[in-house]
């Protein structure tokens, strides 16, 4: 149990170091794009 919320935490932090190196423009319009996009399929 220990051990699987280690290896999240790691991919976590992993995910945030990219996310960091990306222009936040960018990626706040495609969660915005995502979030119109599923929007129109409900």
């Amino acid at each position: 149990m220990g051990f699987i919320i280690v290896m999240l935490v790691l991919i976590f932090g992993v995910l945030l170091n990219i996310n960091s190196k990306i222009p936040p423009r960018d990626h706040t319009k495609e969660a915005m794009e995502r979030d119109s996009a599923r929007k129109e399929q409900e």
